[in-house]
């Protein structure tokens, strides 16, 4: 009785400090900020619901694009700015939805973010440590833009691709945790009414791997990361708690403005469900703030003008990839001299472990070969943020 009394006492307090966090950490939304939630439209639900399906058991060979028309057209549809929507009891899991445009045309967006050349994490570095295809016996990720480009496809007639992925998400903003996790994802290319939409579609497979200790040093529209590979929160008391990620699904929907026209309008809806001993402690305004992390990270690189041709980025990290050893540990260690000085110039003197591995090196130590690379690859990105700064855009 007396251990029964201790755990719930210890989860009590744990729920308690973290949604005091969650208040009033950088993930929340301030009040100049602040959102009116509302429910998406009953109408908008059965197209979701099929895209989720479609994503989840990988059984349909035939997609049907008026089942989701409604679906786009809202995406497409300006909205008020004041509102959030979202979900409610779509799966067990909060929800959030924001769109936004991109001043690319889809050519563009095919050839940087959907290249089987580009690592996914190049063009999401506030989002994405890792992310990778995992090969099970399938076909290698397609090359969307050839596929556009091929004037004997018709698109009319869409185009799937199913696979498997593998990602690793930045540190949370106010946790500072850290996930690995497994998902199923799709992506569907097609033409309606004359436009062309790209739909990718995400959805976990399992529970994530524990949450981790993980840091954001400085803004962190920057991009400065440590990743301690120690389990826990990085906040002050709740550092012990286990968390992991128990759900997670997401529909992208990117729409061609037209022939002739550089623009995308775009729209994602997010579900999540994280927390400790299965209590999702996920509100629908962390996922919003989340997605426009996404957004601050993607755009300044997407839009910038300094960005070379998708080749040379190819060539650059394929280079990148192809470092031995040395040469490999060499960079990092100049790379994370970098993000010692900027632990050093902050507040995080008091931070463990993260004090400790930056003083005598370990920190590279414990890092594989395929996260040095990511490392050399989130530098090497850095050069092309659009005014050197990875902000927000209107």
């Amino acid at each position: 009785m007396k251990m029964n009394n201790m755990n719930n006492a210890r989860i009590t307090l744990f729920i308690k400090m973290l949604l005091t966090l969650l208040v009033s950490g950088s993930i929340a939304v301030h009040a100049s900020e602040a959102k009116d939630e509302k429910k998406i439209d009953k109408g908008l639900i059965p197209g979701i619901s099929y895209l989720l399906g479609f994503s989840g058991n990988g059984n349909e060979t035939e997609f049907d694009p008026a089942k989701v028309e409604k679906l786009i057209a809202f995406v497409d549809a300006p909205k008020d700015s004041s509102v959030m929507y979202h979900t409610e009891g779509l799966l067990d899991a909060k929800s959030a939805y924001l769109d936004y445009n991109l001043s690319v045309n889809m050519e563009t967006l095919l050839k940087y973010c959907f290249s089987p050349e580009i690592p996914a994490q190049s063009f999401t570095p506030t989002s994405l440590r890792l992310s990778k295809w995992i090969s099970e016996g399938g076909e290698n990720p397609p090359n969307l833009y050839n596929m556009l480009a091929d004037k004997t496809l018709d698109l009319e007639k869409p185009y799937i691709f199913r696979g498997t992925g593998q990602a690793t998400i930045t540190p949370d903003t106010t946790t500072g945790a850290y996930y690995a996790y497994k998902e199923k994802r799709t992506l569907i290319l097609f033409k309606l009414n004359g436009r062309v939409v790209l739909l990718s579609l995400t959805r976990q497979l399992g529970k994530s791997t524990v949450g981790k200790k993980g840091l954001v040093l400085g803004d962190d529209h920057e991009g400065n990361y440590i990743y301690s590979g120690v389990e826990g929160l990085s906040s002050s008391g709740i550092g012990w708690a286990k968390s992991y990620m128990y759900e997670s699904a997401s529909i992208s929907v990117y729409v061609d403005a037209g022939p002739g026209k550089n623009k995308l309008k775009c729209g994602v809806l997010k579900w999540l469900k994280a927390g400790w001993k299965n209590i999702n402690l996920v509100k629908s305004h962390h996922i919003y703030s989340g997605l426009k992390r996404y957004v601050y990270g993607c755009r300044p690189l997407l839009e910038s003008s300094a960005l070379p041709p998708p080749e040379k980025i190819a060539a650059d990290i394929a280079a990148i990839q192809n470092l031995p050893p040395g040469k490999l540990k060499a960079g990092a260690a100049s790379i994370t001299k970098g993000l010692k000085q900027l632990f050093d110039s902050g507040e995080y003197s008091g931070k463990k472990p993260f004090a400790k591995m930056l003083e005598n090196g370990k920190y590279i130590e414990n890092l594989t070969r395929e996260e040095q690379i990511a490392m050399h690859v989130l530098e090497y990105m850095k050069q092309y943020r659009q005014g050197g700064s990875m902000v927000s855009q209107k």
